[in-house]
């Protein structure tokens, strides 16, 4: 499954975030090294149509040690996924490539609005602010729900 997406934002009306505080910071060790820059667009801006073959996702950071939400919290993935971000000072773009080694098994659906289906899926979640208490979440799954 591929996932592209590109995101507006209002950036100079954005408070600066809070500090991490070690101690208030929820699993703090979990995320421990867990980096990823965004690459400042120098090229042309991605297209959004699922390939991934922009100029820019060959030059962009990559980070894949993510853990799973469901069904195993904080456990590793059982399969291989990719990130990269990428910005233009107004844009944030984001490319994820989840491999799969059989993909005639993933987990497809259709579902209700706020009734998310039992299936694969990828979340990418913001929390500007840094107050884990105001955010942005965007989900895809293999249906393109």
């Amino acid at each position: 499954m591929f996932v592209g997406l590109c995101a507006g934002a209002a950036l100079a009306q954005s408070p600066p975030p809070r500090p991490v505080d070690d101690a208030s910071e929820p699993f703090a060790a979990e995320k421990t090294g867990k980096t990823l820059r965004a690459m400042r667009l120098t090229v042309a801006a991605p297209t959004i149509d699922g390939l991934l073959d922009d100029a820019i996702w060959t030059m962009a950071e990559t980070i894949d040690d993510f853990v799973q939400w469901e069904p195993e919290n904080l456990a590793p993935l059982m399969e291989r996924t990719v990130a990269q971000v990428a910005h233009d000072g107004l844009f944030l773009c984001v490319a994820v490539r989840s491999y799969d080694r059989d993909p005639a098994g993933g987990a497809a659906g259709l579902g209700r609005r706020d009734d998310f289906p039992p299936t694969d899926r990828v979340e990418i979640g913001f929390d500007p602010r840094h107050d884990h208490l105001t955010g942005y979440l965007f989900q895809a799954n293999p249906s393109g729900v």
